[in-house]
This record gives structure tokens, C-alpha cells and sequence, in this order.
């Protein structure tokens, strides 16, 4: 058996996301991503089973990345507006920063692919910003809705501002940045 080079592994996940970014999974093979990582196909196989496994590997690495990023400074002693204000800071920031890291993530979540993820697995490292929404909603800070609205209210917003800063140039200024929240944090609080 060969040996494994986490050199290796790591050019297969960055070669995943180029491809996949640019060719969509349909079209994104073992053997394009290996050209790509400057490997051999028979390498691919020594860390990953298959081509769902890899996409599977590269999609979890990237959301462990991102959840990191999000509750870098995660206090729950602040205020729950000051608290989402620097986790919306922090999206945006990540998606404005990492783009092509969210563009993966974005396609797969759309992907069929997604329905192999273990969805509480991934919301485990945001389990103590779900309770200090919920505090929120208790304390009347924030509106009675599920937590599900209230993220796509929140940083639905964030993701679209960093994207338009992106794609089409718009100067995300310090000013737009803080209107933006400001609207979006109207939208969840009472």
C-alpha cells in the first residue's frame, strides 16, 4: 500500500474546487481533478473511494472552514444584535474573501449531493448561536419565527452584498455595508 501525503490530499481538494467551479459536478471527473492536483488517478483513489466521496470530503472540509470563520468570535455574553452583527461581519467577509470556497459550497447545497450530508453534524458548531437566538426570541429581541427564517433574513443579505461587491463591482463601502445590516437586522427584530 502506498503511502498518503496530506500534500496530496490537500491538491486534491483544491483541484476539486477549481474544477467543480468551473465545470459543474456533472462534468467534473476523477481524472480531470487529479490532472488538475498533478496526480494520478491511481493517487485519487489512495485517499478517496470515489468521486462522491471526494466531493463529499471537499464539501465538509470547506462548511468546517466557514463555521470556523463565522464563530471566530463568537462571546454569548454580548448583545444578541452585537453578536449577529459580527457573525454577518464575518460571512461576509468569508464569502468576499473565500469565493471560490463559497461557490463550492453554494453549488453543492444544490446539488443532490447535499442529501448525503449529515445536517446535524453541521449545525453542531453553531448550537450555542441557535440558543442565543432563542434567548433572543425569548427576551422579545427578536421576532418569533423559526430559526430558519431568521437566517435567510439575516445573511442572505451578507452573501448577496459580498457577491455584488464580486461580480458586478459594486464598492461595498463601510457605510453599505452597515445599511445592509442594519435592514436586514430590522427585518428579524421586533
Amino acid at each position: 500500500m502506498r503511502k498518503r501525503d496530506d500534500n496530496k490530499k490537500q491538491a486534491l481538494v483544491l483541484a476539486t474546487i477549481k474544477v467543480v467551479n468551473e465545470l459543474g459536478f456533472a462534468a467534473s471527473s476523477v481524472s480531470k481533478i487529479a490532472k488538475e492536483a498533478g496526480v494520478s488517478v491511481a493517487t485519487l483513489y489512495i485517499y478517496f473511494e470515489n468521486k462522491e466521496d471526494l466531493l463529499l470530503f471537499t464539501h465538509l472540509e470547506l462548511k468546517a472552514k466557514l463555521s470556523a470563520a463565522l464563530m471566530s468570535d463568537f462571546d454569548s455574553s454580548l448583545p444578541v444584535k452585537t453578536l449577529l452583527r459580527g457573525i454577518w461581519l464575518n460571512l461576509f467577509n468569508f464569502v468576499d474573501k473565500e469565493a471560490e470556497s463559497y461557490k463550492y459550497i453554494d453549488q453543492f447545497a444544490n446539488s443532490p449531493f447535499n442529501q448525503r450530508v449529515d445536517s446535524q453534524a453541521i449545525a453542531l458548531p453553531y448550537r450555542k448561536l441557535h440558543e442565543k437566538i432563542e434567548e433572543g426570541k425569548r427576551e422579545g429581541t427578536l421576532k418569533d419565527v423559526p430559526i430558519e427564517v431568521i437566517f435567510s433574513f439575516l445573511f442572505a443579505p451578507a452573501v448577496f452584498l459580498a457577491r455584488s461587491h464580486l461580480t458586478v463591482g459594486f464598492n461595498a463601502t463601510h457605510e453599505s455595508i452597515n445599511s445592509t445590516f442594519s435592514l436586514a437586522w430590522d427585518a428579524i427584530s421586533t
